[in-house]
């Protein structure tokens, strides 16, 4: 066969290559592109590329990102108060409510609230929540607030949860401020200009129209003035009053807000609503007092001490330099030599006093038992827990070992504190605080059980080697030992080198029988009166001087 048939019955297709055309992406493709594009039967099933998308429009009049939202969903989560408050169908509140709920947070926790473009605003939350937000943001009260609540997610949440509180409580009292509110959201907005109406409503419009007396009147531009001033004043001033009664509970107990960053968020407004209760007030003030008597008990083992010089060493304290360095060195007219002198400052080099006031007592771990029998309940107890609770903190600030074992006739609670993974100025874990503070009172007194546990806790792998440790003992009972745990005490403490101080209170301490406390406590101090005010706090200088 000639060879141009042969090529032409090549590229003649055979009757199957026609019944089945070849399927190739690349085929169909340049296909599409040379007939310009679909078809019209089939383009309506493809959206218009080429055309703008409507702009996304956000309930919020504030300005913020993606990070305050769900840190204001975290918020609602995590507390049911305002998951209530903000539930509209319980409440019977308006659709913008949780939108100005939003912004109100973001009012007290942004570090520069700004407001959103009005045209990103949708147009119900544009017009019935921005007038509340631009007083909110005027008023000086809010800026004194934000002192308290700024970048602060527990402060303002409790401020924002008093808001709506009490906002909702002005717009029950505050009809006109309620039915304007009401009127503004069902008025159509510009994207849906019929209202969502039927047909129907169409034609019942056009009716209306004939009679104009029966068409509903549109909301007034804005709100009733001094309705929605007292709103935000009243709503601003609960907010103000509750951010400074959460800082005021936390730093009773040296707290700060940043302090509670590693709590979960829940658990962080449990914290702030028990810290506030009237007992944890009362024992907050009592432990705050105590620490100060402590610190200045121990300023004064110090002072006591600082006339005595020990000998001279090399150090950098500019007042326990010798009086020939500085007339050599800093009096002297020549520059080297002061400069020398400031090398040798800085170096720790110069020949100094050494003081043996500079010497710190009472370095070693703190093991505190208290005694929570039925007859400690009430001042005692509170009194006692503050003991423990000053001493625990002191010690962890320093980086001391401190543990505490709250007892009757067995152990009922325990806090252990490893001061050496706490920063100097590392407060008490409020979780902590809470646990030990709310121990209550119940059950006998027997002491081997505690005396036994503070040996064992002494002698675990986990506990510092360095260091004589303190124990205290608080009471208000007499028991007795048995021989073989007085000798055991006795044996732990010649191997350990311990102290263990007892305090005495109650109907014991006024009579003077302290006879058993006597047999295994280097020291007794017996408190015949256990007060409140300043005169509680003073008599804790014994136990602060003895350990």
């Amino acid at each position: 066969m000639p060879r141009d048939e042969h090529v032409d019955g090549q590229n003649e297709p055979n009757d199957a290559s026609a019944r089945n055309p070849p399927n190739d992406d690349l085929t169909r493709l340049q296909g599409f592109l040379s007939e310009g594009g679909l078809p019209e039967a089939g383009r309506e099933r493809f959206p218009d590329w080429s055309a703008e998308p409507p702009p996304q429009l956000s309930p919020q009049n504030l300005s913020g990102d993606r990070y305050d939202a769900r840190l204001f969903g975290e918020l609602v989560e995590a507390s049911s108060e305002l998951r209530e408050l903000l539930d509209v169908e319980s409440r019977d509140t308006t659709p913008t409510f949780r939108p100005l709920m939003e912004d109100f947070f973001r009012a007290f926790y942004k570090v520069s609230p700004t407001f959103a473009e009005e045209e990103a605003v949708q147009e119900q939350e544009r017009t019935v929540n921005r007038p509340f937000v631009e007083r909110l943001l005027e008023d000086e009260q809010t800026s004194i607030a934000r002192i308290s609540t700024c970048l602060d997610e527990l402060s303002s949440g409790l401020a924002t949860l008093e808001t709506g509180k009490k906002a909702l409580q002005e717009l029950k009292d505050r009809p006109d401020l309620r039915e304007w509110m009401e009127q503004a959201v069902s008025q159509p907005t510009p994207d849906d200009p019929s209202g969502g109406e039927s047909p129907r409503d169409e034609q019942e419009d056009e009716d209306r129209e004939e009679s104009p007396s029966t068409q509903p009147q549109a909301p007034p531009a804005s709100p009733p003035a001094r309705a929605m001033r007292r709103l935000v004043r009243e709503a601003i001033s609960a907010a103000r009053n509750e951010a400074e009664d959460v800082r005021s509970a936390l730093s009773g107990w040296g707290l700060e807000p940043g302090d509670l960053k590693t709590v979960p968020l829940s658990e962080r407004l449990e914290l702030a609503r028990e810290l506030r209760t009237p007992r944890m007030r009362s024992l907050a003030e009592l432990v705050g007092r105590m620490k100060q008597l402590a610190g200045a008990v121990e300023r004064e083992k110090v002072r006591s001490r600082q006339d005595e010089i020990h000998s001279v060493t090399l150090g950098g304290e500019i007042e326990w330099v010798l009086p020939a360095e500085l007339a050599s060195g800093l009096a002297s007219s020549h520059p080297l030599r002061r400069l020398d002198f400031t090398r040798r400052l800085l170096e720790g080099s110069l020949l100094s006093y050494e003081l043996a006031g500079t010497d710190h007592l009472g370095r070693g771990p703190v093991i505190a038992a208290i005694d929570i029998s039925l007859s400690m309940e009430g001042e005692p107890l509170e009194w006692a827990s503050a003991v423990a609770l000053t001493l625990a903190s002191v010690a962890a600030s320093e980086g001391r070992f401190a543990h505490l074992i709250y007892f009757n006739t067995r152990i009922v609670h325990e806090v252990r504190l490893d001061g050496s993974s706490l920063s100097r100025r590392t407060a008490l874990d409020p979780r902590t605080i809470l646990a030990a503070a709310t121990v209550g009172a119940s059950g006998g007194t027997a002491y081997e059980t505690p005396v036994l546990r503070a040996i064992e806790v002494m002698d675990e792998p986990g506990a510092p080697a360095a260091g004589k440790a303190d124990v205290l003992m608080v009471t208000d009972g007499i028991c007795e030992l048995s021989e073989e745990v007085l000798f055991e005490l006795d044996s732990a403490r010649e191997r350990r080198g311990f102290k263990l101080v007892s305090v005495l209170i109650g109907d014991y301490a006024i009579s003077g029988g302290a006879g058993s406390l006597d047999a295994f406590s280097d020291a007794v101090i017996p408190l015949s009166r256990i007060a409140g005010g300043p005169a509680g706090a003073a008599q804790a200088g014994d136990i602060f001087e003895n350990l």
